[in-house]
């Protein structure tokens, strides 16, 4: 029988959360900001990319997450800083999954501009 495909969506996690899903997977602290990174600048679309984080680590964020790149919707503005809202391809349950990465205020390779 198949496994299913997990239905979690990683890019909803905030980096407290990513750093609470490390310590349950007994990794450090610091591996959450790595994630964050994977996820919100290096924009990975698989485990795999993730080369700085332990096979293992991989293969549990995996199991228990969805891993769908997310592309800027919109641009909000706000005394003279940008902020993308990101949005996930897909959804779940009929429900389209939106995250807000924290702290990021420009994302390489978004090609706007803020004035």
């Amino acid at each position: 029988m198949t496994k299913a495909a997990p239905t979690n969506l990683i890019h909803g996690l905030t980096l407290d959360e990513l750093a609470q899903v490390c310590r349950e997977a007994s990794q450090e602290a610091y591996r959450a900001k790595q994630i964050w990174r994977w996820l919100y600048v290096q924009q990975v679309t698989g485990w795999d990319e993730m080369r700085n984080l332990p096979h293992a680590l991989r293969e549990r964020l995996a199991a228990d997450y969805t891993l769908q790149p997310v592309r800027p919707t919109a641009v909000e503005t706000h005394d003279q800083h940008c902020s993308p809202h990101m949005s996930s391809k897909g959804s779940f349950n009929g429900r389209r999954s939106e995250s807000r990465p924290p702290d990021v205020t420009s994302p390489p390779d978004a090609g706007m501009m803020c004035r």
